[in-house]
């Protein structure tokens, strides 16, 4: 993945060194605002409309961020072991935000005979994981949307759901969770993950605990298979039930039969 990064720097290590800073930068904009939230009980915002204008320039900090945070790369192998490794031999791939293109990446980097779609409303998304995609010579695999998920219509159903840190940032989580539940087909499954009490600058949707996401699944039809929670935080170590403790949270979904 270090490597898919350098060749979209064109092999330039100084590009490639000022991507890396994105991370850093990330790294102490998360604190600041965890800071702001564990004072004032509250994300900085709570609707769309408050952050989409804003410009971040997070992506790269992002792609990073799967590498090298501890949770974030431990989620990332239990999207690997519990999810990728054991999909059918052939079906399509739907991955709802795109993002960078990495998840999407991998799934159909170990399942050669599936095809892949990605829906991203950010033009900036869609352009990098286009050039992951590329790369990894996946370009005639995947079908790209650059749209709002919301509106986002399928004449198919998809055997296979990725949806990666996406919840947070809506200001209903249960109506993404029952679209999705519409577009996955009746023996499919949802790689799912989120935060609970985690900020961010364009999160929005505030999760007190793994309960209140428990509940939104469940709301939506969809049932958990297997879970992985993390504390994202050392000093919280073994509190994953309680309230108002940084989370990292991610599932295998299926349908209520």
């Amino acid at each position: 993945m270090c490597q898919d990064a350098l060749k979209v720097c064109n092999s330039d290590w100084n590009t490639y060194a000022k991507k890396l800073d994105n991370l850093l930068k990330i790294n102490i904009e998360f604190l600041k605002l965890q800071a702001s939230l564990e004072k004032n009980g509250a994300y900085l915002y709570s609707t769309f409309r408050e952050i989409e204008g804003l410009e971040q320039g997070y992506l790269w900090g992002l792609y990073f961020s799967q590498i090298f945070w501890a949770a974030h790369h431990r989620a990332f192998n239990f999207f690997l072991k519990e999810f990728v490794r054991k999909s059918g031999r052939t079906g399509r791939c739907l991955d709802a935000p795109v993002g960078s293109g990495m998840f999407l990446t991998q799934f159909l980097l170990t399942n050669k005979n599936w095809s892949g779609a990605g829906v991203d409303l950010s033009a900036a998304s869609t352009d990098f994981a286009e050039n992951i995609f590329r790369i990894n010579r996946l370009a005639g695999r995947v079908k790209l949307f650059n749209e709002d998920f919301h509106k986002f219509e399928s004449a198919d159903i998809f055997e296979r759901i990725i949806c990666a840190e996406f919840l947070e940032h809506v200001e209903d989580p249960v109506v993404v969770l029952r679209k999705l539940r519409a577009l996955l087909s009746d023996t499919g499954k949802i790689f799912l993950t989120t935060v609970a009490w985690a900020a961010f600058i364009d999160h929005i949707y505030l999760y007190k605990n793994v309960s209140e996401i428990r509940d939104h699944i469940s709301l939506s039809g969809l049932k958990i298979e297997k879970e992985y929670i993390q504390n994202i935080f050392d000093k919280d170590k073994g509190k994953l039930e309680d309230s108002k403790i940084a989370l990292n949270y991610a599932a295998i979904l299926t349908k209520f039969t």
